[in-house]
């Protein structure tokens, strides 16, 4: 097949899908944005009530919070079923990590929500899955490598030396690394880093085969998206697009769409631009084609813009996953919101109107007026404390336009049409918390009433969620083909490593929907009530501790905890207990503690009596105690005077041995002093006897001075006498013939000698 038959082909697959342009789903599209932005309808009359109902944006805004519960409170809406006993652990890891994916790696508020809002208001919600590598750049420091490292870093394709600096050897020649200079470098390293990107996508753009039936698009013959983007968009995709490249013109979708779409001048036309910023049509096409011309029909991807083919390459994925509110029979376009209540909310639309119209004109009443008689200007004043010039009698020439009162009866049928409504969508008012006459109403009924109208809703929830997992199918694929190595991340509040290239192809899932507070509340009854029956049935062996912890996991994330681990520990990875004691040994710890029981009140009562005893000794105790203390007393009188004489006498010896200390001092020094003396005097002789002047002279001297060293040395060499007064105090030291004076201070004690 050549380009140009392939384009023509293409041509003729678009002119048999639904979507494009012009016609009946884009007109009713258009149409439901109008009716949920409240628009007139175009029927308004001048002075009168243009008041539009909101039904389409109350409905649609009331189940989106239900799609959102279930998507993001923690549960898995997903799960891949085990392809045996020995696949459970990677299917949970799978579905775990792709939930992951779709719910955390990407912007899940905003995906789910526009997801649902497309889809229930222009009756189908397209996402688009793909794989996108950025580069994740980051500058790192290295100081101190040596050659070697240097070199593993030289050598790594990710790492771009930005600054290199060598440092001289420290220590040249000794050492492992002596003689060896080191490096200082900042290097940048750029890796790929790459993820499943999910994005929503206009139902507009969406071009779909009239051939296709049900929500389910890998089967279909032919899909295309097309939308606009600038050529630098296109070139950042990868393809290499000529600055004079033409779409031909085409568009992809109606200007009713546009207008609808375009509240606040967004037009997208106001900024084409030119150059790198020239926005054209890339259409990305998925079609069923015979391309090898073997008579098999093959999947295959196309992207063009115009006549101009980008991409033409074989795949087995069509990347886009649809949801819808109610689904048609054998039909892709399904039944949104707005083909349930658009009838409603045109009756309520006039019923408004004219219960508003008849409350104006019961507050401002008109009049019939004579004009021959009565003042039209002071008639036509409207101010508080008119006045209304007539001539004659007032009540014949003004007479007042009574206006019959039918509010009430408009809301009568304001409120019929509500209960229409709910009736057609399930949304009841019990539901959304605004029904004044809820108190009156018993519990049983206004849960029958709830249960009834929460049907409706969970059939639309199941249908939303069967899109899901579609979308985890895709994510899953998109992974498993493009995933380059293991990735570590957090999975239900642990740290877990998943390498997807280690994955197998699924084609099982299971999709859980859990809707409403008062399905939750039920469930806990009931999984309340599963506990109780395994608690009877453990004894009997057939419950176990595990189906315990499960059913315990499961209360906690119905109740919205996502870490069930936190107050449930599984007996599986948890430490065994302790083994119970059998039934002889209860009675023998029994039995031992009854024997204690009665061994501690024996000793309590012999406790009490010893207590009984021991107060009986210590009274008797305390008696002989005050006696001794009386003797004690006087005995120490006595001993306080002894004792205070044994210490004078104590002193008096202490000041006795420092004064003998003192003195033996004092002799050394003598001693030294005479030595010394006797010294410069032999020097002296010595001196004398040299100059052969004075012999005779020194002869005659020396003697008198040897007989005071005599005395001196008899002096300080005499045993010490101590002189008492007569009460027998010391009052001084004799040695030889020298007495020398005790000196006593201000009370009384010896201080010294004079």
């Amino acid at each position: 097949m050549t380009d140009s038959e392939l384009i023509a082909t293409l041509k003729t697959l678009e002119s048999e899908s639904l979507g494009w342009s012009s016609g009946e789903l884009q007109r009713v599209r258009a149409y439901a944005i109008q009716r949920y932005n409240a628009e007139p309808y175009g029927n308004e009359v001048e002075g009168r009530s243009g008041v539009v109902s909101t039904d389409l944006r109350d409905t649609v805004e009331w189940i989106v919070p239900q799609w959102l519960k279930i998507c993001l409170s923690g549960k898995k809406v997903c799960e891949f079923e085990p392809m045996g006993p020995e696949d459970e652990e990677s299917a949970a890891i799978e579905s775990d990590y792709i939930n992951h994916m779709i719910l955390q790696k990407n912007d899940a508020l905003t995906l789910l929500s526009t997801w649902a809002r497309d889809a229930l208001m222009s009756k189908n919600g397209y996402v688009k899955a793909y794989w996108e590598e950025r580069d994740d750049v980051r500058t790192e420091s290295h100081k101190g490598l040596t050659e070697d490292g240097l070199m593993v870093l030289q050598n790594d394709p990710e790492v771009e030396i930005i600054e290199l600096s060598q440092n001289p050897a420290e220590m040249p020649g000794e050492g492992p690394w002596g003689g060896m200079a080191t490096y200082d470098l900042r290097v940048r390293r750029k890796r790929k880093v790459g993820k499943v990107v999910c994005a929503n996508i206009p139902p507009e753009e969406i071009a779909i085969h009239k051939s296709t039936r049900g929500m389910d698009l890998q089967e279909c013959v032919y899909i295309c998206h097309r939308t606009k983007k600038t050529l630098s968009e296109i070139r950042m995709m990868g393809y290499e697009v000529e600055d004079d490249v033409t779409d031909d013109g085409e568009a992809s979708q109606s200007d009713e769409i546009l207008n609808a779409r375009d509240r606040y001048d967004e037009d997208e036309d106001a900024i084409l631009g030119s150059g790198a910023n020239r926005q054209v049509h890339l259409t990305e096409e998925y079609a069923r084609l015979d391309w090898d011309d073997d008579g098999i029909a093959e999947l295959r991807r196309i992207c063009r813009i115009g006549t101009t083919i980008l991409a033409n390459e074989e795949t087995d994925l069509v990347p886009l996953a649809c949801i819808t509110p109610i689904v048609f029979p054998h039909r892709h376009v399904g039944v949104g919101v707005d083909d349930l209540v658009d009838q409603q909310a045109q009756v309520k639309t006039v019923l408004m109107r004219q219960a508003l119209d008849n409350l104006y004109l019961s507050n401002n009443v008109g009049h019939a007026a004579d004009i021959d008689r009565v003042n039209i200007d002071d008639l036509l004043s409207s101010r508080p404390g008119r006045v209304v010039r007539t001539r004659g009698n007032p009540g014949d020439a003004v007479v007042p336009l009574v206006t019959p009162p039918m509010f009430a009866e408009a809301m009568a049928g304001i409120q019929w049409v509500d209960a229409w409504r709910e009736n057609a969508t399930g949304v009841s008012s019990y539901y959304q918390g605004m029904n004044a006459d809820a108190l009156n109403k018993t519990a049983q009924g206004i849960n029958q009433i709830m249960s009834a109208s929460q049907q409706r809703i969970e059939a639309m929830m199941r249908s939303f969620a069967n899109g899901f997992r579609d979308l985890c199918y895709i994510v899953h694929a998109l992974t498993l083909k493009n995933a380059t190595g293991p990735e570590k991340l957090r999975l239900n509040n642990k740290w877990a490593t998943v390498d997807p290239r280690e994955w197998t192809k699924r084609t099982s899932l299971v999709v859980t929907v859990g809707l409403g507070t008062g399905s939750k509340d039920i469930r806990v009854q009931q999984l309340g009530m599963v506990w109780q029956m395994q608690m009877a049935a453990l004894p009997t062996g057939i419950a176990r501790p595990e189906n315990l912890y499960e059913t315990g996991r499961q209360v906690v994330e119905e109740l919205g905890y996502r870490n069930s681990d936190a107050y449930f520990t599984n007996p599986q990875t948890a430490q065994p207990m302790p083994p119970q004691p059998n039934p002889d040994q209860i009675k023998a710890q029994t039995a031992i503690q009854l024997k204690q029981m009665d061994l501690q009140a024996d000793a309590q009562k012999f406790q009490a009596q010893t207590q009984l005893e021991l107060a009986k000794i210590n009274a008797q105790a305390e008696a002989k105690m005050r006696e001794q203390r009386a003797m004690l007393e006087v005995q120490a009188a006595n001993d306080q005077r002894d004792a205070q004489r044994e210490m004078l006498q104590a002193q008096m010896q202490a000041r006795l041995d420092a004064i003998e200390s003192e003195r033996d001092a004092e002799i050394e020094r003598l001693k030294l002093a005479v030595d010394k003396y006797q010294a410069d005097l032999d020097a002296q002789v010595k001196l004398t006897i040299a100059g052969q002047q004075q012999a005779e002279q020194a002869s005659m001297d020396v003697g008198p001075i040897k007989d005071t060293l005599a005395q001196l040395m008899d002096q300080v060499s005499s045993p010490a006498e101590i002189i008492r007064d007569q009460a027998g105090r010391a009052v001084g030291v004799k040695r030889g013939n020298n007495i020398r004076r005790v000196l006593r201070g201000p009370d009384g004690k010896a201080t010294g000698v004079a």
